[in-house]
């Protein structure tokens, strides 16, 4: 199984110090068979590191952001997904 954890839908809490905003609090896990994954999971097998495979192949089924400050993940050809990224993640020394 695969675990997907969703948050509320409400709106964002006020920006940490710093001006980057905390991360809102998890709502419940849904937990979701591998088996539909798999062969996306396998496409990716040459672009991807398997683990990052299964969060992609996952947010692709679910047409959701992937949260990530992998610059190398967020450059990689074979995703089909969108990201979602701190703006410094791009930065020189990171990915």
């Amino acid at each position: 199984m695969c675990a997907l954890a969703t948050r509320r839908r409400t709106a964002p809490p006020p920006a940490a110090s710093g001006g980057v905003p905390r991360h809102r609090p998890l709502r419940h896990q849904q937990r979701r068979p591998f088996e539909p994954l798999a062969e996306r999971v396998w496409e990716l097998r040459g672009t991807v590191a398997t683990f990052d495979a299964w969060y992609v192949a996952l947010a692709e089924r679910l047409d959701l952001e992937l949260a990530t400050l992998d610059a190398g993940l967020m450059r990689a050809a074979g995703p089909g997904c969108r990201f979602h990224t701190a703006p410094f993640a791009d930065a020189p020394g990171r990915g």
